[in-house]
């Protein structure tokens, strides 16, 4: 039996998000997901409404941003507070650690937020994403080269900004932890492994138009 989380989603706290964080847990109990990290563009504003669309229900929150460093995003998982934008990927990394959390190189190499793999090499992360939905079958392959040539932990998240699209990419646990320091503790023992491929180049064309249109009709904004 697989145990499959899907550790990279976002919320209208976003913006560029379209389901609302009750929407997400939803959306993600249909997908017998057993645990999600909901990690909007850095904010964890959707934390309190997503626990209490979970409560009483079987499917664990795990905290969670997307944090626009100096040179490109990363997830920061388990955290107890959100992190400053725009620091140095090095600083970022410590203070995310520093909360107690887990650093993950995000969409590595994605063109304008994806962090070089240079950079990912040196700056110390807990783990590699090397399943995103939104990224390319080629890009995700790339990076999950990068992560087994570093012998790095791995994580797979949909980056569904859609509802329909959560559990697109996933993260597998060999079992299912029971609170979110068991997730953090599986991953960095370089236990999971990942579920989902990426994009083929019609979709993602698709996916950014849709994506611009939300963008421009809530008036734009910085990730």
């Amino acid at each position: 039996m697989a145990f499959e989380a899907d550790l990279h989603i976002h919320t209208t706290h976003s913006r560029d998000g379209n389901p609302t964080p009750r929407e997400v847990v939803d959306a993600a109990i249909r997908a017998g997901l057993f645990a999600i990290a909901i990690t909007d563009h850095n904010t964890m504003g959707a934390l309190k409404e997503a626990r209490e669309a979970a409560r009483g229900r079987d499917i664990l929150i795990v905290p969670g941003i997307e944090v626009s460093s100096q040179e490109g995003h990363m997830l920061a998982l388990g955290v107890s507070e959100e992190v400053p934008a725009d620091l140095a990927v090095d600083e970022t990394v410590r203070r995310i650690e520093d909360l107690g959390g887990l650093a993950v190189a995000a969409h590595p190499g994605r063109v304008y937020t994806g962090l070089s793999d240079d950079v990912v090499r040196s700056a110390g992360f807990g783990a590699i994403e090397v399943a995103n939905g939104h990224s390319s079958i080629e890009l995700n392959k790339k990076a999950r080269a990068l992560a087994k040539g570093m012998h790095a932990p791995m994580t797979g998240g949909s980056d569904g900004h859609f509802a329909h699209e959560i559990g697109a990419c996933r993260t597998v646990f060999p079992t299912a932890p029971a609170n979110v320091e068991g997730v953090l503790e599986s991953i960095r023992k370089g236990e999971t492994k990942t579920s989902g491929k990426g994009m083929t180049p019609a979709a993602q064309m698709t996916l950014s138009v849709r994506m611009v249109i939300r963008w421009i009709g809530r008036g734009g904004h910085r990730m």
